[in-house]
Formats: C-alpha cells, structure tokens, sequence
C-alpha cells in the first residue's frame, strides 16, 4: 500500500549558508523545534554569533535523537558557547560535536 506522507531526513545541512546569518539562524531555529527526529546538523561556517547560538539553544535542547553537531566557524564567543553547553549535556545521542574556529 503506497501513502503519500513525505520522506523525513535526519540530516540538515546549511554549511556555509550565504542567509545563515543571526536573523537566519532564528528562523533555522523555529524550524528545527519541530524537527524530533534530527540526528545530523551542520551549521559550519556561518556567523550566527552568539545570540544565534542562544536561539538554537532553546531548541537543540528538544532534538533528543541529535549524534552529530558541527558549528565550526559560527564566531560562537564563549557566550554562545556557555549557552550551547547548557543545554547539550542533556542530549544523550549526542556523539560528535564540533565548535572549532569559534574565539573560545
């Protein structure tokens, strides 16, 4: 029996993003609340800043099924790194994390 329900992917990637900006990042951030299922996101070399890393904070924390997170280059500062880390230890799949390039 064949259904018409869309194929989910797992995987997001927005590597080097020419929009992925802080504004962009927000409206990324909207959209991955609803993504449960999201096992792979990669976000490097974007400027989200920190306040971007803030916004995707509120929403990672929900991505329990999250293995493999790349945000090298996003210019984090310790802020956006504090902030990440506060939510991060709560995702158990959480296998592989990437925050290279970011002033920490």
């Amino acid at each position: 029996m064949a259904t018409d329900a869309p194929e989910v992917s797992s995987s997001a990637h927005a590597r080097r993003c020419p929009i992925l900006t802080l504004q962009g990042a927000g409206m990324l951030a909207i959209g991955l609340g609803e993504c449960k299922a999201l096992a792979h996101l990669d976000l490097s070399g974007n400027e989200i800043g920190a306040e971007g890393a803030e916004w995707l904070a509120e929403v990672l924390a929900e991505c329990k099924a999250l293995a493999h997170l790349n945000l090298r280059w996003n210019w984090l500062a310790v802020k956006g790194t504090e902030r990440l880390s506060g939510v991060l230890g709560g995702c158990k799949a959480l296998a592989h994390l990437d925050l290279s390039g970011n002033r920490i």
